[in-house]
């Protein structure tokens, strides 16, 4: 059962008025949302985890849509990086969520203890797996940080 500050971290990143464009993937109509303009790339989110402080705790919220020919190898991979995830040092929440009423959007929240242990996480090779997953079969995702208000 989630945590009430997964379901608080959703239900503020659904909340969020977000400005659509149209996007084809696999052939499939798709409006992306601009939640977080800062981090317009995988990239920029890493080298904005540069000027965090490394050791304060890390809380992400990572917003997929997953064209639905490929949806069900997507939760098989995210299985896949998810038992080494949470074995992780540092690690203590690793979840996949989808919305019940969109068959597009998928939702990975994680907490870290440490900003240092984040960037563990994405250094490693089974988040260079679904990196590449995503890549390969057209996944469009944004990494928003969360700070916890309360």
């Amino acid at each position: 059962m989630p945590s009430y500050t997964v379901l608080l971290a959703l239900l503020v990143t659904l909340a969020v008025p977000v400005f659509t464009q149209a996007v084809e993937v696999h052939g499939m109509q798709l409006q992306l949302g601009d939640l977080v303009p800062e981090f317009g790339s995988f990239e920029a989110h890493l080298e904005s985890l540069q000027k965090s402080e490394e050791e304060s705790p890390a809380n992400v919220l990572i917003k997929y849509l997953v064209p639905p020919p490929v949806s069900e190898e997507f939760i098989e991979v995210f299985k896949s990086v998810k038992d080494a995830t949470v074995n992780e040092e540092g690690n203590k929440d690793y979840y996949l969520l989808k919305p019940i009423t969109d068959n597009v959007s998928y939702y990975i929240y994680g907490r870290w203890t440490s900003g240092e242990a984040y960037k563990e996480h994405l250094k490693s090779d089974h988040t260079k797996k679904l990196l590449e997953f995503d890549f390969k079969k057209g996944v469009v995702f944004t990494i928003q940080p969360l700070l916890v208000v309360d």
